[in-house]
């Protein structure tokens, strides 16, 4: 019983020891990485050592930065943390973006302005829009009309997906408040948002994707 509890601890440690060396064992034999990540991103340069910039401590925080985008395996390790974190902890790893009910993808800022948390206020919003009137007013006489856009949101248009944690302020949302003022003002406007929510039964094309936060190309392609 001993022997065997020595031969699994051996055999533990030596998984445990390939695994910890096996990105730095890729990355000196200049080995492509299988699992290469998709997207934009920015490529970190690898730093030039120089004894001034290793004792002035320059270095070490630029081949650190470096290291974190270039080790082994890099994006197989980056995908799993992520696998990990969705799978088992319903988190996502993308800032300002949660999981939602069955999964959906809501960004935080759509979700605070549905639910009015990021609500300025009526005074703040009449001022922004007789400062617009202003301008509408002064344009129009020279002949060019001003046309205001609102752009569609996934939490008005996914509202019954988003996690239960979140509850209504009570505040009215700064949205329907633009919209009251721009009408009585008689500006120009353009809301998206609502129109989307309109389509949301009878689009033949999806308009919002469950795992996209923006408008689907389709919805996009509307827009445009």
């Amino acid at each position: 019983m001993v022997m065997k509890s020595k031969i699994l601890h051996k055999i533990l440690f030596s998984v445990f020891f390939v695994v910890i060396l096996l990105p730095l064992i890729l990355y000196s034999l200049n080995t492509k990485d299988p699992f290469q990540l998709q997207g934009a991103f920015k490529p970190v340069p690898k730093p030039d050592f120089s004894f001034d910039g290793y004792f002035s401590e320059d270095f070490q925080p630029q081949y650190n930065k470096y290291w974190n985008s270039a080790f082994g395996l890099r994006g197989f390790f980056v995908r799993l943390h992520n696998q990990i974190r969705f799978t088992f902890f319903n988190e996502s790893n993308v800032s300002g973006v949660e999981v939602g009910k069955n999964d959906y993808l809501y960004e935080t800022s759509y979700i605070n302005a549905f639910y009015g948390y990021d609500y300025i206020g009526k005074s703040a919003i009449s001022k922004k829009v007789m400062q617009l009137k202003s301008v509408s007013d002064s344009l129009s006489a020279r002949g060019c009309q001003v046309m205001v856009v609102f752009t569609a949101g996934k939490a008005s248009f996914y509202p019954e997906y988003i996690s239960d944690y979140h509850v209504p302020s009570g505040n009215p949302t700064n949205h329907d408040t633009y919209v009251k003022y721009l009408k009585e003002n008689n500006i120009n406007f353009i809301d998206f948002n609502s129109w989307f929510i309109s389509k949301k039964l009878t689009s033949p094309y999806i308009l919002y994707p469950k795992t996209g936060i923006h408008w689907s190309y389709y919805g996009m392609t509307l827009m445009a």
